[in-house]
């Protein structure tokens, strides 16, 4: 009832709880579109067009097909990418010499950046399990570039880089948005390796005694230091969508959309991308990979940064629903409140109610509420066993929740 059938529209659904500003892909056929009647601009990406759309938290925007083509990349010259926030230049071989924020003009890079690095892999117990220590010290290549072009658009400028790292191809379109200090690096890999890790460094001149790497619900912070025997263990930890490494009044952000191994020695950022172990699979991850990780340099700490909204970009981005149009839904349950957020949204167990379960993100008290309109809010314990009706509320309830609290709520 909430969408109907449209054969020139296409509903875009943002399920993170920030705002969605960033690029989205049209569907097939489509070369360009409307939303409430003003026409977007629209780029050309190889077979496919592609506008910028911002989308509520939570809710949705109507986009209608609209005649006219997209725009082409338009050849360009000098290896900056530059906007009103941010200024990168590269080198000939792809590699990230500089990264200047305009509001201080302080260098951020403190050698060659997008580094991509290829280590020999051999673990001493399980091979498609184990990463040694050593592996850092057994680099045997890198990125050879063959082709390095400058493309600028109405919606990026950016580089597409075409090149090998042993005996794999890579191809590269890096893209900075106006407005937008985060640069991405769209990847893709034909892998052709055996016992070998690719790694991207990004050498920074930040200095922290930790950095933070996201986890569900939150971040963990971890040393960059190797001071003591279990500082030394972390050689590489897990993350999800970003690290961030920072000192009190600036710092830089990596981003990725599907890769989970970060380091950070000192001040350089690392993330693991592709693997080679041939036990118990003799041919793991050999093929195509395409995936996204991006760099955000940002003014303040970690709290002050929009890090998490531009990861969830990254990883969540929009659910396209072409051919359907359903403007103004919004999910039945709301909350509000800095560094709260709603993680889940289900049907209970034992089915009837829904289950919507709210997480405090930042480490740090948080004040709230959360709302669903004509339903009844019950607070539940995360098995959804024990109800506690003594503090149900019927349409809206306040939240006061501890740092990287869960609450969970039963609503009928």
């Amino acid at each position: 009832a909430l969408m109907t059938a449209d054969a020139d529209a296409c509903t875009l659904f943002n399920p993170a709880g920030t705002a969605f500003d960033d690029l989205v892909t049209l569907p097939a056929g489509w070369s360009g579109a409307t939303l409430d009647g003003r026409a977007l601009p629209a780029q050309a990406d190889g077979d496919v067009a592609r506008v910028r759309v911002q989308v509520p938290a939570q809710a949705t925007t109507v986009l209608r097909r609209a005649a006219g083509s997209a725009a082409a990349a338009r050849p360009a010259s000098g290896l900056e990418l530059a906007n009103e926030v941010v200024r990168y230049r590269f080198d000939a071989q792809g590699r990230l010499v500089s990264a200047v924020l305009a509001a201080d003009g302080r260098e951020l890079m403190a050698a060659p950046g997008n580094d991509l690095a290829l280590y020999e892999d051999r673990p001493h117990c399980y091979d498609a399990w184990d990463i040694d220590e050593q592996v850092a010290q057994a680099r045997v290549g890198g990125l050879v570039v063959t082709s390095l072009e400058r493309q600028d658009g109405p919606l990026w400028s950016g580089l597409v880089l075409r090149g090998t790292i042993g005996a794999s191809t890579v191809v590269q379109r890096i893209r900075l948005r106006p407005g937008s200090a985060r640069l991405d690096f769209a990847t893709e890999i034909d892998w052709s390796e055996r016992h070998k890790l690719l790694r991207v460094l990004f050498p920074t001149t930040l200095q922290a005694d930790n950095f933070a790497g996201e986890v569900q619900y939150g971040h963990a912070l971890r040393p960059t230091h190797r001071n003591t025997s279990w500082d030394a263990a972390r050689f590489e930890v897990c993350c999800h969508r970003w690290a961030d490494l920072s000192e009190r009044t600036r710092g830089l952000a990596l981003l990725n959309d599907s890769k989970y191994g970060h380091d950070c020695r000192g001040g350089t950022l690392g993330l693991s991308l592709l693997r080679a172990p041939t036990n118990p699979d003799p041919v793991a991850d050999v093929g195509l990979h395409a995936f996204t990780y991006a760099i955000l340099p940002h003014d303040g700490d970690l709290f002050a940064a929009p890090v998490r909204a531009e990861a969830a970009m990254i990883n969540a981005g929009v659910v396209a629903l072409p051919g359907l149009a359903g403007a103004g839904f919004r999910l039945p349950v709301q909350v509000e409140g800095e560094g709260i957020e709603l993680t889940v949204l289900k049907r209970a167990a034992d089915g009837g109610a829904l289950i919507a379960r709210v997480a405090e993100v930042r480490g740090a008290r948080a004040r709230g509420r959360i709302a669903a309109p004509g339903r009844r809010i019950v607070p539940t314990d995360l098995m959804e066993w024990r109800d506690r009706p003594e503090a149900a509320a019927s349409g809206s309830l306040a939240l006061d929740l501890g740092a990287f609290a869960i609450e969970t709520f039963r609503i009928v």
